[in-house]
This record gives C-alpha cells, structure tokens and sequence, in this order.
C-alpha cells in the first residue's frame, strides 16, 4: 500500500486537488473553478477531496491563498478568494479524515524544502506567482507564520502611482508582476495585433501568459518585452525583502516560473542592481521552483502526511 495525502490548492481562479505521497509524486489531479463566496469555496473542497478518498488515504492539506487561521481551519479573508469558508470543518465532515490547512505560499515553500530546489537550505523565500503573488518565509528550517499572517508579501506597495490592486490600495507589489499580469499583456499584445505571436499561440482562444511565453520563446519583440518588464518588478521586489529576511535562497513559484530565464533573467539583473549592500553582502540564488504549479498540491499534501506520520 503506497500511504497518500488529499493536496488542496485553494487559488483565485481555480481549486486544484490530487493525490500526494511522501516522494511528492502526484495523481488523480482534478480542477475546478473557484467559488465566489466563502460557504462555495469550503463546500467545493469538502466535494473535491470526497471524490479523492480511498483506504490509501491518510489525511487532507489543504493550502489557500490569503489570511488562514490555521487553528480552527479557517479561511478568513483574501482579495482573491472570498471569505470566511470553513474549509477544514467542511473537508474533514466529507472525508471523516484530519485536515491541516495553512496559506498557499506556506504549503508551496514546505514542498521546496522537503523535496524541491530549496532542500538543505535554512532560510528561504518562496515568491509564488498565479492570481496575485503569495510569500512563504522558511527561517531556520521552519515556516514562518508571525502572529498567523505572516508572507503577504504581493501587498508591498512598490508603486504608489501603480495600477489598483484587488486588496483596494494601488501599487502593489502583484499589480506589477503576477500572473494575471502577464494574461493582461497576452490579452493586449494579442488585441493589437491580431496576426501576431500571441494571437497564433493563442489559436482563437483567450490568450494567456502561456502563449505569451511561447511567443517570447518564438523571439517575439513584444513579448518578450513583457516578461523582461514583469521579471525587473520581479527582482526590485526581492530586492526589498532580501534586504529584511537576507534570505540562503529564494524560490520563484506558479505557473510563470516555467518561463525560465524569460522571467529570472531580468529579475536577476534588477535584483543585482536594486539590492542594499550588494558589494559585502553574501549572494543568494534565486531560482523557479521545481514543482511549479502544483507546488501548493504537493506542500499540503506533504504537510499533511507529517502531521499523521508526527
């Protein structure tokens, strides 16, 4: 019998569940649009991980993006996902089996630590990118939470004069980089040029910052200018919370982190430019994730199998 873990990923556009063991390995993905209200979002979970429980099945993690109050499993507030939704009451009444639940960003960093590109580092900095941008802090080998809410790192505000944010102030940190930002370019560049790069990638479907990476990848001038722009926020960022956490490594996760050096190339260079003490202080790598966008899946499906197997 191979032991397994329900992994949840709660994000602003869709919920994704799967099947998780202790190497990481995944199966059984299934995917689902987000609900729009916190009872939805709870119901929805409890529904998915139903259809995933088996005598294999030892345990549900669940990971989401926002302010999670872990104690009680709930999920309290977000700009993405409404709230609050009693994913953990919800999920272990349809399952009949515990259930952690911790924010999105947390669940992504453990899975690099225990199995991923940040395992044998101490202090970490996992910068997830999908809807908006999440933050897990890794501080001596251990998440870091503060007071519970620690790692809302995509509300920095970067810009004062930057676009509205869906948190309600303007400039943060995700209006400048996230995914949605790059399917906004894709959707523009493919607009403006409806015989280009993008709108061929796109094959009259809706463009995305997927065919904005196959465009860039093509040599397409537009967007690979797009992906230069959002990896210069990318590193200007980092820049300013190495300068706080002055991190071993940071880990860039979602599904932009599959664009590779399209987006680490000019985060890297901006970052070196940005950084405080950049002549004396010890140098970091930052690298894209190895689980990419099922990075959440396999974090709380993992964070799961520890809290049965401790």
């Amino acid at each position: 019998m191979t032991v397994q873990a329900i992994g949840i990923d709660i994000g602003g556009s869709s919920i994704k569940a799967a099947l998780v063991d202790h190497r990481g390995s995944v199966e059984g993905l299934i995917q689902h649009p987000t609900p729009q209200t916190g009872r939805g979002v709870a119901d929805r979970c409890a529904y998915m991980a139903s259809e995933l429980v088996s005598n294999d099945v030892v345990g549900v993690g669940v990971g989401s993006a926002g302010l999670v109050d872990s104690a009680n499993r709930v999920h309290m507030w977000g700009p993405h996902v409404a709230g609050p939704a009693p994913i953990g009451p919800a999920v272990e009444a349809a399952t009949g089996l515990s259930v952690i639940l911790d924010n999105d960003a947390n669940a992504a960093a453990f899975a690099e630590v225990r199995l991923g590109a940040a395992k044998g580092f101490d202090n970490v900095l996992m910068v997830m990118l999908g809807t908006g941008i999440g933050g897990g802090i890794v501080i001596d080998g251990e998440i870091y939470r503060g007071s519970g809410f620690a790692g809302e790192i995509g509300h920095l505000t970067l810009d004062p004069d930057g676009p509205p944010c869906a948190c309600g102030r303007d400039g943060c940190w995700e209006t400048l980089v996230s995914g949605s930002v790059l399917d906004a370019a894709a959707l523009q560049l493919a607009a403006t040029d409806s015989k280009g790069a993008v709108a061929s990638a796109a094959a009259h479907r809706r463009p995305t910052g997927q065919h904005l990476m196959v465009a860039a990848e093509a040599g397409d001038p537009g967007a690979m200018e797009a992906w230069s722009a959002a990896g210069t926020w990318l590193g200007r960022g980092v820049a300013q919370l190495a300068a706080v956490l002055d991190p071993d490594l940071v880990v860039v996760g979602g599904g932009p982190s599959r664009a590779g050096d399209l987006l680490l190339g000019p985060a890297r260079t901006a970052l070196a430019h940005s950084i405080y003490g950049d002549n004396v202080r010890q140098h970091f790598s930052m690298v894209a994730s190895r689980f990419g966008q099922n990075g959440v899946v396999i974090g709380a499906g993992l964070q799961a199998l520890e809290m049965i197997d401790g």
